[in-house]
């Protein structure tokens, strides 16, 4: 795997979240960093569409949850 898929792999999902929290009415920046305010709108996010992810969980369980979400037409 080439250098630095990983953080190009993270920051894509990042983004993934970020404009779904967008088309969702959330004020979001889309800019592929996952602090504090993306965590706390995506697991709002998530609650108000009856998912959880830990509170320890890292960027790509959110990513995760939210494609479940997608999949189930949320």
């Amino acid at each position: 795997m080439p250098k630095g898929w990983n953080c190009l792999r993270k920051k894509e999902q990042v983004l993934y979240i970020q404009r779904r929290l967008q088309a969702g009415g959330y004020k979001i920046k889309a800019d592929g960093k996952f602090g504090k305010e993306s965590r706390r709108l995506a697991r709002d996010y998530l609650a108000k569409a009856g998912q959880s992810v830990a509170d320890d969980a890292a960027a790509e369980d959110y990513y995760r949850a939210f494609l479940q979400l997608e999949e189930a037409g949320y």
